[in-house]
Protein backbone atom coordinates (compact mmCIF):
# COMPACT_ATOMS: atom_id res chain seq x y z
CA UNK A 1 0.00 0.00 0.00
CA UNK A 2 1.32 3.43 -0.96
CA UNK A 3 2.22 5.85 1.79
CA UNK A 4 0.47 9.16 2.35
CA UNK A 5 -2.99 10.07 3.54
CA UNK A 6 -5.82 7.96 2.19
CA UNK A 7 -8.91 9.75 0.96
CA UNK A 8 -12.28 8.55 2.25
CA UNK A 9 -15.73 9.57 1.02
CA UNK A 10 -18.22 8.95 3.83
CA UNK A 11 -21.87 8.88 2.68
CA UNK A 12 -24.36 9.33 5.52
CA UNK A 13 -27.91 10.70 5.55
CA UNK A 14 -27.60 11.63 9.23
CA UNK A 15 -25.05 14.33 10.01
CA UNK A 16 -24.75 17.46 12.19
CA UNK A 17 -25.97 20.05 12.84
CA UNK A 18 -29.31 18.24 12.53
CA UNK A 19 -29.80 16.17 15.65
CA UNK A 20 -31.08 12.69 14.90
CA UNK A 21 -30.25 9.22 16.12
CA UNK A 22 -27.60 8.59 13.48
CA UNK A 23 -25.57 11.82 13.58
CA UNK A 24 -23.23 10.86 16.42
CA UNK A 25 -21.59 7.88 14.74
CA UNK A 26 -19.99 9.74 11.80
CA UNK A 27 -18.93 12.88 13.64
CA UNK A 28 -17.68 11.14 16.80
CA UNK A 29 -15.66 8.56 14.86
CA UNK A 30 -14.27 11.33 12.65
CA UNK A 31 -13.21 13.22 15.78
CA UNK A 32 -10.87 10.38 16.77
CA UNK A 33 -9.67 9.20 13.36
CA UNK A 34 -5.95 9.63 12.73
CA UNK A 35 -5.97 12.69 10.42
CA UNK A 36 -2.34 12.04 9.52
CA UNK A 37 -3.41 8.85 7.78
CA UNK A 38 -6.95 9.58 6.58
CA UNK A 39 -8.61 12.57 4.92
CA UNK A 40 -12.40 12.32 5.07
CA UNK A 41 -15.07 14.10 3.03
CA UNK A 42 -18.74 13.74 3.99
CA UNK A 43 -21.70 13.52 1.61
CA UNK A 44 -24.96 14.11 3.44
CA UNK A 45 -28.36 15.82 3.62
CA UNK A 46 -29.12 19.52 3.09
CA UNK A 47 -31.13 21.16 5.85
CA UNK A 48 -33.85 22.49 3.56
CA UNK A 49 -37.60 21.97 3.35
CA UNK A 50 -38.95 20.12 6.42
CA UNK A 51 -35.41 19.43 7.69
CA UNK A 52 -34.94 23.14 8.48
CA UNK A 53 -37.25 22.61 11.46
CA UNK A 54 -35.07 19.88 12.96
CA UNK A 55 -33.43 20.24 16.37
CA UNK A 56 -29.88 21.55 15.85
CA UNK A 57 -26.73 20.89 17.82
CA UNK A 58 -23.88 22.98 16.43
CA UNK A 59 -21.46 21.83 19.12
CA UNK A 60 -20.92 18.47 17.40
CA UNK A 61 -19.17 20.04 14.39
CA UNK A 62 -17.50 22.72 16.49
CA UNK A 63 -15.54 20.19 18.56
CA UNK A 64 -13.74 18.45 15.66
CA UNK A 65 -10.50 19.57 14.04
CA UNK A 66 -9.66 19.93 11.26
CA UNK A 67 -13.14 20.62 9.92
CA UNK A 68 -14.06 18.09 7.22
CA UNK A 69 -15.36 19.01 3.78
CA UNK A 70 -19.11 18.45 3.82
CA UNK A 71 -21.18 18.18 0.64
CA UNK A 72 -24.93 18.44 1.13
CA UNK A 73 -27.80 17.41 -1.13
CA UNK A 74 -31.56 17.97 -0.77
CA UNK A 75 -34.06 15.20 -0.22
CA UNK A 76 -37.12 15.42 -2.48
CA UNK A 77 -39.78 13.15 -1.00
CA UNK A 78 -42.84 12.75 -3.18
CA UNK A 79 -44.80 11.58 -0.17
CA UNK A 80 -44.57 15.11 1.25
CA UNK A 81 -45.70 16.59 -2.08
CA UNK A 82 -48.74 14.29 -2.23
CA UNK A 83 -49.59 14.99 1.38
CA UNK A 84 -49.44 18.72 0.68
CA UNK A 85 -51.81 18.36 -2.28
CA UNK A 86 -54.27 16.32 -0.21
CA UNK A 87 -54.10 18.85 2.65
CA UNK A 88 -54.95 21.70 0.26
CA UNK A 89 -57.86 19.71 -1.16
CA UNK A 90 -59.06 18.86 2.36
CA UNK A 91 -58.99 22.50 3.45
CA UNK A 92 -60.90 23.60 0.36
CA UNK A 93 -63.51 20.94 1.01
CA UNK A 94 -63.76 21.97 4.67
CA UNK A 95 -64.34 25.61 3.65
CA UNK A 96 -66.96 24.47 1.16
CA UNK A 97 -68.75 22.45 3.82
CA UNK A 98 -68.68 25.46 6.10
CA UNK A 99 -70.37 27.63 3.49
CA UNK A 100 -73.01 24.95 2.95
CA UNK A 101 -73.62 24.75 6.69
CA UNK A 102 -76.22 27.54 6.47
CA UNK A 103 -78.42 25.23 4.42
CA UNK A 104 -80.65 22.77 6.26
CA UNK A 105 -80.22 20.24 3.48
CA UNK A 106 -78.12 17.19 4.31
CA UNK A 107 -75.88 15.65 1.65
CA UNK A 108 -77.32 12.43 0.26
CA UNK A 109 -76.00 9.26 1.89
CA UNK A 110 -74.95 8.03 -1.53
CA UNK A 111 -72.45 10.90 -1.70
CA UNK A 112 -70.90 9.79 1.62
CA UNK A 113 -70.69 6.23 0.38
CA UNK A 114 -69.10 7.37 -2.85
CA UNK A 115 -66.60 9.49 -0.92
CA UNK A 116 -65.62 6.54 1.27
CA UNK A 117 -65.16 4.39 -1.83
CA UNK A 118 -63.00 7.10 -3.42
CA UNK A 119 -60.82 7.39 -0.31
CA UNK A 120 -60.36 3.62 -0.11
CA UNK A 121 -59.43 3.52 -3.80
CA UNK A 122 -56.92 6.34 -3.38
CA UNK A 123 -55.33 4.58 -0.40
CA UNK A 124 -54.92 1.39 -2.45
CA UNK A 125 -53.46 3.37 -5.34
CA UNK A 126 -51.08 5.20 -3.00
CA UNK A 127 -49.93 1.94 -1.43
CA UNK A 128 -49.30 0.47 -4.87
CA UNK A 129 -47.30 3.54 -5.91
CA UNK A 130 -45.02 3.55 -2.87
CA UNK A 131 -44.45 -0.21 -3.09
CA UNK A 132 -43.48 0.21 -6.75
CA UNK A 133 -41.52 3.46 -6.87
CA UNK A 134 -40.13 4.00 -3.35
CA UNK A 135 -37.17 1.71 -3.93
CA UNK A 136 -34.92 1.11 -2.10
CA UNK A 137 -36.95 3.47 0.14
CA UNK A 138 -38.75 6.83 0.17
CA UNK A 139 -35.38 8.66 0.14
CA UNK A 140 -34.45 7.23 -3.26
CA UNK A 141 -34.16 10.72 -4.83
CA UNK A 142 -31.56 11.74 -2.25
CA UNK A 143 -29.74 8.44 -2.73
CA UNK A 144 -29.71 8.89 -6.51
CA UNK A 145 -28.46 12.47 -6.28
CA UNK A 146 -25.80 11.31 -3.82
CA UNK A 147 -24.67 8.66 -6.34
CA UNK A 148 -24.08 11.19 -9.10
CA UNK A 149 -22.45 13.65 -6.69
CA UNK A 150 -20.19 10.86 -5.39
CA UNK A 151 -19.16 9.97 -8.95
CA UNK A 152 -18.35 13.61 -9.73
CA UNK A 153 -16.32 13.94 -6.52
CA UNK A 154 -14.52 10.68 -7.21
CA UNK A 155 -13.49 11.81 -10.69
CA UNK A 156 -12.01 14.95 -9.08
CA UNK A 157 -10.49 13.47 -5.93
CA UNK A 158 -9.92 9.78 -6.65
CA UNK A 159 -11.04 8.42 -3.31
CA UNK A 160 -9.31 5.33 -1.98
CA UNK A 161 -12.41 4.14 -0.09
CA UNK A 162 -16.11 4.97 -0.19
CA UNK A 163 -17.86 4.30 3.11
CA UNK A 164 -21.68 4.14 2.91
CA UNK A 165 -24.14 3.80 5.77
CA UNK A 166 -27.77 2.84 6.20
CA UNK A 167 -30.44 3.64 7.22
CA UNK A 168 -31.67 4.61 4.68
CA UNK A 169 -30.92 1.73 2.27
CA UNK A 170 -30.62 4.37 -0.48
CA UNK A 171 -27.40 5.43 1.22
CA UNK A 172 -25.64 2.44 -0.37
CA UNK A 173 -26.43 3.48 -3.97
CA UNK A 174 -23.25 5.64 -4.22
CA UNK A 175 -21.19 2.64 -3.12
CA UNK A 176 -22.61 0.48 -5.89
CA UNK A 177 -21.72 3.14 -8.46
CA UNK A 178 -18.20 3.92 -7.25
CA UNK A 179 -17.44 0.22 -6.86
CA UNK A 180 -17.85 0.00 -10.65
CA UNK A 181 -15.25 2.77 -10.95
CA UNK A 182 -12.65 0.85 -8.98
CA UNK A 183 -13.03 2.40 -5.52
CA UNK A 184 -12.84 0.13 -2.49
CA UNK A 185 -16.18 0.00 -0.69
CA UNK A 186 -17.17 -0.46 2.96
CA UNK A 187 -20.93 -0.81 3.62
CA UNK A 188 -22.15 -0.11 7.16
CA UNK A 189 -25.55 -1.49 8.23
CA UNK A 190 -26.84 0.14 11.40
CA UNK A 191 -29.76 -2.30 11.60
CA UNK A 192 -30.93 -5.55 10.05
CA UNK A 193 -32.11 -3.94 6.82
CA UNK A 194 -34.67 -6.14 5.07
CA UNK A 195 -34.48 -8.65 7.94
CA UNK A 196 -36.04 -6.05 10.26
CA UNK A 197 -37.82 -3.46 8.14
CA UNK A 198 -41.13 -4.92 6.98
CA UNK A 199 -42.92 -1.65 6.19
CA UNK A 200 -42.73 1.22 3.71
CA UNK A 201 -44.02 4.48 5.22
CA UNK A 202 -46.27 2.55 7.59
CA UNK A 203 -47.63 0.14 4.96
CA UNK A 204 -46.78 -3.54 5.42
CA UNK A 205 -44.73 -4.84 2.50
CA UNK A 206 -46.25 -7.44 0.22
CA UNK A 207 -44.27 -10.60 -0.57
CA UNK A 208 -42.96 -9.23 -3.86
CA UNK A 209 -41.60 -6.08 -2.22
CA UNK A 210 -40.08 -8.10 0.63
CA UNK A 211 -38.21 -10.25 -1.88
CA UNK A 212 -37.05 -7.23 -3.90
CA UNK A 213 -35.66 -5.54 -0.77
CA UNK A 214 -34.01 -8.78 0.32
CA UNK A 215 -32.34 -9.17 -3.08
CA UNK A 216 -31.16 -5.54 -3.00
CA UNK A 217 -29.55 -6.02 0.41
CA UNK A 218 -27.95 -9.28 -0.71
CA UNK A 219 -26.51 -7.53 -3.78
CA UNK A 220 -25.10 -4.67 -1.68
CA UNK A 221 -23.53 -7.12 0.76
CA UNK A 222 -22.02 -9.21 -2.02
CA UNK A 223 -20.57 -6.23 -3.91
CA UNK A 224 -19.05 -4.39 -0.92
CA UNK A 225 -15.45 -5.26 -0.11
CA UNK A 226 -16.15 -5.13 3.63
CA UNK A 227 -19.38 -5.01 5.64
CA UNK A 228 -19.84 -3.49 9.11
CA UNK A 229 -22.67 -4.41 11.46
CA UNK A 230 -23.71 -3.02 14.84
CA UNK A 231 -23.66 -6.30 16.77
CA UNK A 232 -22.22 -9.80 16.74
CA UNK A 233 -25.68 -11.36 16.40
CA UNK A 234 -26.35 -9.26 13.28
CA UNK A 235 -22.98 -10.34 11.93
CA UNK A 236 -23.95 -13.98 12.39
CA UNK A 237 -27.38 -13.43 10.81
CA UNK A 238 -25.89 -11.64 7.79
CA UNK A 239 -23.31 -14.37 7.33
CA UNK A 240 -25.93 -17.12 7.60
CA UNK A 241 -28.86 -15.60 5.68
CA UNK A 242 -26.85 -13.99 2.87
CA UNK A 243 -24.07 -16.61 2.70
CA UNK A 244 -21.29 -14.06 3.26
CA UNK A 245 -17.63 -14.71 3.89
CA UNK A 246 -17.39 -14.27 7.66
CA UNK A 247 -13.97 -12.62 7.42
CA UNK A 248 -15.40 -9.71 5.38
CA UNK A 249 -17.88 -8.74 8.11
CA UNK A 250 -16.73 -6.61 11.04
CA UNK A 251 -18.68 -5.54 14.11
CA UNK A 252 -18.31 -1.90 15.17
CA UNK A 253 -21.12 -0.74 17.50
CA UNK A 254 -21.77 2.84 18.57
CA UNK A 255 -20.01 4.29 21.59
CA UNK A 256 -19.66 7.15 24.05
CA UNK A 257 -17.34 10.16 24.15
CA UNK A 258 -15.29 10.55 27.32
CA UNK A 259 -14.96 14.29 26.64
CA UNK A 260 -18.74 14.67 27.07
CA UNK A 261 -18.56 13.22 30.57
CA UNK A 262 -15.59 15.39 31.51
CA UNK A 263 -17.41 18.56 30.39
CA UNK A 264 -20.54 17.82 32.39
CA UNK A 265 -18.73 17.74 35.73
CA UNK A 266 -19.90 20.57 37.91
CA UNK A 267 -22.95 21.37 35.77
CA UNK A 268 -26.26 21.97 37.52
CA UNK A 269 -28.48 18.89 37.64
CA UNK A 270 -31.80 19.21 35.75
CA UNK A 271 -33.85 17.73 38.59
CA UNK A 272 -33.28 17.29 42.30
CA UNK A 273 -33.84 14.05 44.19
CA UNK A 274 -35.29 13.91 47.66
CA UNK A 275 -34.90 11.10 50.15
CA UNK A 276 -36.81 7.90 49.40
CA UNK A 277 -37.10 8.59 45.65
CA UNK A 278 -35.93 6.44 42.74
CA UNK A 279 -35.46 8.26 39.42
CA UNK A 280 -35.39 6.29 36.14
CA UNK A 281 -34.30 7.93 32.86
CA UNK A 282 -35.05 6.96 29.25
CA UNK A 283 -33.31 8.78 26.38
CA UNK A 284 -34.18 8.64 22.68
CA UNK A 285 -36.98 6.97 20.76
CA UNK A 286 -38.21 3.41 20.56
CA UNK A 287 -39.84 1.29 17.87
CA UNK A 288 -42.00 -0.89 20.09
CA UNK A 289 -45.47 -2.14 19.28
CA UNK A 290 -48.37 -1.18 21.55
CA UNK A 291 -48.35 -4.52 23.37
CA UNK A 292 -44.71 -4.01 24.34
CA UNK A 293 -45.36 -0.46 25.52
CA UNK A 294 -48.23 -1.73 27.68
CA UNK A 295 -46.01 -4.49 29.08
CA UNK A 296 -43.30 -1.98 30.06
CA UNK A 297 -45.90 0.28 31.63
CA UNK A 298 -47.40 -2.57 33.65
CA UNK A 299 -43.98 -3.74 34.87
CA UNK A 300 -43.06 -0.21 35.92
CA UNK A 301 -46.43 0.13 37.67
CA UNK A 302 -45.62 -3.07 39.55
CA UNK A 303 -42.27 -1.61 40.63
CA UNK A 304 -44.03 1.54 41.80
CA UNK A 305 -46.45 -0.48 43.96
CA UNK A 306 -43.56 -2.33 45.58
CA UNK A 307 -41.65 0.88 46.21
CA UNK A 308 -44.73 2.54 47.68
CA UNK A 309 -45.08 -0.30 50.19
CA UNK A 310 -41.52 0.49 51.30
CA UNK A 311 -42.31 4.19 51.61
CA UNK A 312 -40.55 5.21 48.37
CA UNK A 313 -41.74 7.00 45.24
CA UNK A 314 -40.68 6.28 41.65
CA UNK A 315 -40.13 8.88 38.93
CA UNK A 316 -39.67 8.07 35.23
CA UNK A 317 -38.07 10.80 33.09
CA UNK A 318 -38.16 10.73 29.29
CA UNK A 319 -36.04 12.66 26.78
CA UNK A 320 -36.73 12.61 23.04
CA UNK A 321 -39.79 10.38 22.90
CA UNK A 322 -42.93 10.97 24.98
CA UNK A 323 -43.15 7.37 26.17
CA UNK A 324 -46.28 7.52 28.28
CA UNK A 325 -47.96 10.69 27.06
CA UNK A 326 -51.47 11.11 25.70
CA UNK A 327 -53.92 8.31 26.43
CA UNK A 328 -51.17 6.11 27.89
CA UNK A 329 -50.75 8.47 30.84
CA UNK A 330 -54.14 7.43 32.23
CA UNK A 331 -52.76 3.98 33.09
CA UNK A 332 -49.50 5.27 34.62
CA UNK A 333 -49.20 4.76 38.38
CA UNK A 334 -45.73 6.27 38.78
CA UNK A 335 -44.62 9.90 38.48
CA UNK A 336 -43.92 10.57 34.80
CA UNK A 337 -42.06 13.62 33.44
CA UNK A 338 -41.38 14.31 29.76
CA UNK A 339 -38.52 16.79 29.25
CA UNK A 340 -38.89 17.18 25.48
CA UNK A 341 -36.15 17.01 22.86
CA UNK A 342 -32.85 18.59 23.89
CA UNK A 343 -29.44 19.05 22.25
CA UNK A 344 -26.98 16.31 23.10
CA UNK A 345 -24.62 18.90 24.61
CA UNK A 346 -26.90 19.24 27.67
CA UNK A 347 -27.79 15.55 28.03
CA UNK A 348 -25.07 14.39 30.41
CA UNK A 349 -26.41 16.12 33.57
CA UNK A 350 -29.61 14.07 33.14
CA UNK A 351 -27.53 10.89 33.16
CA UNK A 352 -25.77 12.09 36.30
CA UNK A 353 -29.03 12.95 38.09
CA UNK A 354 -30.81 9.63 37.49
CA UNK A 355 -30.56 6.56 39.73
CA UNK A 356 -30.88 4.12 36.83
CA UNK A 357 -31.63 4.02 33.10
CA UNK A 358 -34.33 2.37 30.98
CA UNK A 359 -33.22 0.67 27.75
CA UNK A 360 -35.26 -1.24 25.15
CA UNK A 361 -33.68 -3.98 23.03
CA UNK A 362 -36.66 -4.61 20.77
CA UNK A 363 -37.89 -3.34 17.39
CA UNK A 364 -41.30 -4.96 17.63
CA UNK A 365 -42.94 -2.25 15.53
CA UNK A 366 -40.68 -3.25 12.61
CA UNK A 367 -40.50 -7.02 13.04
CA UNK A 368 -41.00 -9.49 15.85
CA UNK A 369 -38.04 -11.50 17.07
CA UNK A 370 -35.25 -9.26 15.76
CA UNK A 371 -31.87 -10.24 17.19
CA UNK A 372 -28.84 -8.19 18.09
CA UNK A 373 -30.55 -4.85 18.79
CA UNK A 374 -27.99 -2.54 20.42
CA UNK A 375 -29.62 0.82 21.12
CA UNK A 376 -27.24 3.74 20.66
CA UNK A 377 -27.69 4.98 24.24
CA UNK A 378 -26.45 1.68 25.69
CA UNK A 379 -22.86 2.89 25.65
CA UNK A 380 -23.52 6.25 27.34
CA UNK A 381 -25.64 4.42 29.91
CA UNK A 382 -22.69 2.11 30.64
CA UNK A 383 -20.35 5.09 31.00
CA UNK A 384 -22.93 6.82 33.21
CA UNK A 385 -22.23 4.09 35.75
CA UNK A 386 -25.81 3.50 36.96
CA UNK A 387 -27.94 0.33 36.83
CA UNK A 388 -29.72 -0.31 33.50
CA UNK A 389 -33.28 -1.64 33.31
CA UNK A 390 -33.48 -3.65 30.08
CA UNK A 391 -36.69 -4.58 28.29
CA UNK A 392 -36.25 -7.10 25.50
CA UNK A 393 -34.68 -10.48 24.80
CA UNK A 394 -31.78 -11.75 26.86
CA UNK A 395 -29.33 -11.62 23.97
CA UNK A 396 -26.32 -9.47 23.16
CA UNK A 397 -27.42 -6.24 24.85
CA UNK A 398 -28.25 -8.08 28.07
CA UNK A 399 -24.94 -9.94 28.06
CA UNK A 400 -23.01 -6.67 27.73
CA UNK A 401 -24.98 -5.04 30.56
CA UNK A 402 -24.72 -8.09 32.81
CA UNK A 403 -20.96 -8.38 32.22
CA UNK A 404 -20.65 -4.76 33.35
CA UNK A 405 -22.44 -5.65 36.60
CA UNK A 406 -25.28 -3.13 36.09
CA UNK A 407 -28.08 -5.28 34.65
CA UNK A 408 -31.69 -5.25 35.86
CA UNK A 409 -34.07 -7.28 33.69
CA UNK A 410 -37.46 -5.62 33.14
CA UNK A 411 -38.76 -8.53 31.03
CA UNK A 412 -40.11 -8.95 27.51
CA UNK A 413 -43.49 -9.31 25.84
CA UNK A 414 -43.93 -13.09 26.18
CA UNK A 415 -42.52 -13.44 29.69
CA UNK A 416 -43.83 -12.74 33.18
CA UNK A 417 -40.29 -12.35 34.51
CA UNK A 418 -39.40 -8.88 35.74
CA UNK A 419 -37.11 -7.20 38.23
CA UNK A 420 -38.11 -7.15 41.89
CA UNK A 421 -38.07 -4.12 44.14
CA UNK A 422 -35.36 -5.72 46.28
CA UNK A 423 -33.14 -6.25 43.20
CA UNK A 424 -33.64 -2.62 42.19
CA UNK A 425 -32.79 -1.35 45.68
CA UNK A 426 -29.75 -3.59 45.94
CA UNK A 427 -28.17 -2.51 42.65
CA UNK A 428 -29.02 1.20 42.98
CA UNK A 429 -27.21 1.33 46.32
CA UNK A 430 -24.40 -1.01 45.24
CA UNK A 431 -23.25 0.49 41.91
CA UNK A 432 -21.09 3.49 42.77
CA UNK A 433 -18.34 3.60 40.13
CA UNK A 434 -17.62 2.91 36.47
CA UNK A 435 -15.61 -0.17 35.64
CA UNK A 436 -12.40 0.39 33.70
CA UNK A 437 -13.49 -2.13 31.02
CA UNK A 438 -16.16 0.33 29.86
CA UNK A 439 -13.44 2.27 28.00
CA UNK A 440 -13.49 -0.39 25.27
CA UNK A 441 -16.86 1.05 24.23
CA UNK A 442 -15.63 4.64 23.68
CA UNK A 443 -15.82 6.42 20.32
CA UNK A 444 -12.03 6.58 20.40
CA UNK A 445 -11.93 2.79 20.51
CA UNK A 446 -14.50 2.56 17.68
CA UNK A 447 -12.40 4.93 15.54
CA UNK A 448 -9.36 2.70 15.95
CA UNK A 449 -11.44 -0.30 14.86
CA UNK A 450 -12.69 1.53 11.75
CA UNK A 451 -9.16 2.63 10.86
CA UNK A 452 -8.14 -1.01 10.89
CA UNK A 453 -11.02 -1.83 8.52
CA UNK A 454 -9.89 0.91 6.13
CA UNK A 455 -6.34 -0.43 6.17
CA UNK A 456 -7.55 -3.98 5.57
CA UNK A 457 -9.86 -3.02 2.71
CA UNK A 458 -7.05 -1.13 0.99
CA UNK A 459 -5.06 -4.37 0.97
CA UNK A 460 -8.07 -6.56 0.12
CA UNK A 461 -8.04 -8.30 -3.26
CA UNK A 462 -11.60 -9.19 -4.34
CA UNK A 463 -12.11 -12.49 -6.14
CA UNK A 464 -14.74 -11.22 -8.60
Amino acid sequence: MKRGRKRILWVTFHFPPRQSGGVFRPIKIYKYLDKRRFEVDFLTLSLVSKYRRAIRDDTLLAEVSPKPRVYRLPSIEFDDVLRGIFDIARRKRARGNGEEGNSSKRRPLSNDTGLRFLRASLRKLYRMLIMTFYFPDHLVVWGSLASFKALWLHLRNRYDVIYTTSNPPSGHLPGLLLRLCGAKWVADFRDGGSLWNKQVLGYVKNKVREQVDFNYQRYVLSRADYVITQSELLKKDFSRVFSLNHSRIKTIPNGYDEDDFVRQRGQELPFQKRAKEIHILHVGSWVLNEEEVTKIQNNLNSLQRGLKEKGHAMYVHALGNDLFGGDRKKAVRFNYLFHGVIPHSILLPYLAAADCYLLCASVGKLVEGARGVLAGKLWEYLRGGKPILLFGPRDEAWNIIEDAGVGLYLGELDSDETVSVDELFSLVTKVKSVRSEVSQHSWESRARALQQVFLEVLEYKPTD
